[in-house]
């Protein structure tokens, strides 16, 4: 579900992009446009920046678990099975249903295999305990 909640935010976002593009694309044809401003530096800015104390490189640290090893790491939840089940809904969500007359089609089908393996092992029956009964 938090997959699917996230997906959704990356499509919202990639869709805002995208109209905003647009926008920008029409102002330009109808000359409209705002020029894009370039950031320029000033000489004060310039030597603020070299007055300011270098430091030392951070040292580098192991990179953060994994969320699955996190979850490891933390032992057993009780939400496992709660996030089992929202996945598995989400899952059937996704599902193609068969329609009415597939589903009917298939039915028809599983009853005539039914029937046809039940006389086939119901003759074997018949002929075997009559073999029996004869020897005994």
């Amino acid at each position: 579900m938090a997959r699917d909640r996230k997906r959704a935010k990356q499509r919202k976002a990639k869709r805002q992009k995208h109209q905003q593009r647009i926008a920008r694309q029409k102002k330009q044809k109808e000359g409209t446009a705002e020029p894009k401003q370039e950031i320029v530096e000033t000489p004060k800015q310039e030597v603020e920046a070299a007055q300011e104390p270098k430091t030392a490189p951070e040292p580098k640290t192991a990179p953060e678990p994994t969320p699955r090893k996190k979850e490891r790491e933390a032992g057993p939840r009780h939400g496992k099975v709660l996030t089992f089940f929202g996945e598995v809904r989400s899952e059937l969500k996704r599902v193609q249903w068969p329609d009415r007359a597939t589903l009917a089609q298939g039915t028809a089908v599983v009853f005539a295999a039914c029937a046809i393996a039940g006389l086939y092992l119901g003759a074997w029956d018949y002929v075997w305990s009559n073999i029996v009964k004869q020897l005994l």
